[in-house]
């Protein structure tokens, strides 16, 4: 399966951070739902079904579907980026928690 339109790229969005949520310690690379991974979506772009979504229909990321709080989720002081360089499993939780919560809003 391929993400074709919005709502699929948030509903997979949403699947993969709250697993992520879950999990704690893992990376997105290693969510099942990853057609590599024995499930169902194809690779993405940035392992990421909104940034895959975006990259199809040539949308610069400053115009997420995604509406990330102060700056995209990579910029400084993102929350994606804060995700990634977070030391404890805790603080990573909490934001992949956070990340879901912004993918949901945006259906």
């Amino acid at each position: 399966m391929k993400v074709e339109t919005k709502t699929d790229a948030l509903l997979h969005c949403f699947d993969l951070w709250l697993w992520m949520a879950v999990t704690g310690e893992k990376d997105k690379d290693e969510w099942p739902g990853w057609k590599r991974n024995g499930w169902y979506l194809e690779n993405c772009f940035a392992d990421c079904p909104a940034c895959e979504y975006m990259e199809n229909k040539k949308i610069d990321c400053n115009k997420c579907i995604i509406s990330w709080p102060k700056t995209e989720c990579d910029g400084a002081g993102g929350l994606f980026r804060r995700w990634r360089w977070s030391e404890t499993k805790k603080e990573k939780k909490q934001l992949a928690l956070e990340i879901a919560i912004l993918a949901l809003e945006a259906l």
